[in-house]
């Protein structure tokens, strides 16, 4: 019994939130999103075309997040 409350009052104190907005507007663009629960947050497209470049500048502005690209593709991402 004292194991369950434990588990009961560790996962009420815990908010775990996922980053919907986020998430969706990376899947929009054909990114692959990946996130953590410490603020963690990257997108990254394979193809480094100039339209790519042009729509993950938008994203990484509109999540505050930093743009980078290379031989894997474009990339927004930030930690909090």
């Amino acid at each position: 019994k004292k194991i369950g409350k434990e588990i009961k009052n560790a996962t009420e104190s815990i908010n775990m939130e996922k980053p919907d907005e986020f998430i969706t507007f990376c899947r929009q663009v054909d990114g692959t999103p990946n996130w953590d629960s410490k603020g963690f947050r990257q997108c990254t497209v394979q193809d480094s075309s100039e339209k790519n470049l042009i729509v993950m500048d938008l994203l990484c502005r509109k999540f505050n997040l930093s743009l980078s690209y290379g031989s894997f593709g474009v990339k927004c991402e930030r930690k909090s």
